[in-house]
Formats: structure tokens, sequence, C-alpha cells
């Protein structure tokens, strides 16, 4: 589900896929799900799994109707996503 959500290319599937992080059985899935989406790399380890999704939903709110979505077919590779910050 949440590979499918990462190709949707739509702004409503970033709230739902930042809510999936805490179920341990697709962390992984989640993390590259809003990769292909934003190009921003979610997942740098940094952070309790408490707190990384109460930080994205905080970035998510500021930057939301501005950042551009993708799809897979325009998606960079996992090691040249920019990171998440301000």
């Amino acid at each position: 589900m949440a590979e499918a959500l990462g190709n949707t290319q739509s702004r409503a599937a970033v709230p739902v896929l930042i809510g999936m992080y805490t179920d341990d059985t697709v962390k992984d899935d989640v993390c590259g799900a809003l990769g292909t989406l934003t190009h921003h790399q979610w997942c740098d380890g940094s952070g309790s799994v408490a707190e990384t999704p109460a930080r994205w939903r905080a970035w998510w709110r500021v930057h939301a109707s501005a950042l551009k979505l993708y799809g897979t077919g325009r998606c960079v590779p996992l090691g040249v996503l920019a990171p998440l910050e301000q």
C-alpha cells in the first residue's frame, strides 16, 4: 500500500504515509514512498519512532503547498534525495 501511495503524486498521500511510519512492518516502504513523492530523504535515522512522524508532519505543514511532487517516472536515485530540512 505504501508503494502505491508513493506513486500517486498526491498531496493527500503524504500525511497518510507519515501516519503509517509507526508500523515497523512498513517503515522501509513508507520511507521509499515518501522519497518517491517528494525527492526528500525522510528516513535519516535520527529521532525515535514516536518523534519522527511529528517532525515530518510539522515539515509537511510548512512545505506542502509549494513542494513539487513526483512519480516513479521522474524519480532520482535514493542517494540523490534532498535532506529533509527547512
